[in-house]
């Protein structure tokens, strides 16, 4: 037992020190869910191209591919994506996995 040292309260109070501390404990377990949304990064692609035709990426038609220019995809996400020129006698295509920094392809037969 320790007695108060303040002048106001040491007329006969008493404070007991426990020894061991108490702590509540927790009967039930709890879950609480957020709604995170996916960050999706987006970034530029340029296609070095050296054939005359269609540009296609994911499937989607985007541009004509002119023969011998610097095509330039802007806001292209982050992930796989199939790229594909298309002429009237054939077709490149490639899987390009887009990262986090600006990309570039060879677009050679």
């Amino acid at each position: 037992m320790e007695k108060i040292r303040h002048s106001a309260l040491d007329k006969g109070d008493f404070v007991f020190v426990l020894k061991k501390k108490t702590v509540p404990q927790q009967t039930e377990t709890e879950i609480e869910e957020e709604d995170i949304a996916p960050v999706v990064l987006h970034g530029n692609l340029k296609i070095t191209n050296y054939l005359q035709g269609s540009l296609y990426i994911d499937g989607i038609y985007k541009q004509t591919a002119n023969k011998n220019k610097i095509i330039t995809i802007s806001d292209l996400s982050t992930g796989t994506h199939t790229i594909k020129i298309t002429t009237d006698r054939q077709t490149w295509e490639k899987n390009y996995n887009k990262q986090r920094s600006n990309g570039a392809i060879n677009g050679r037969k």
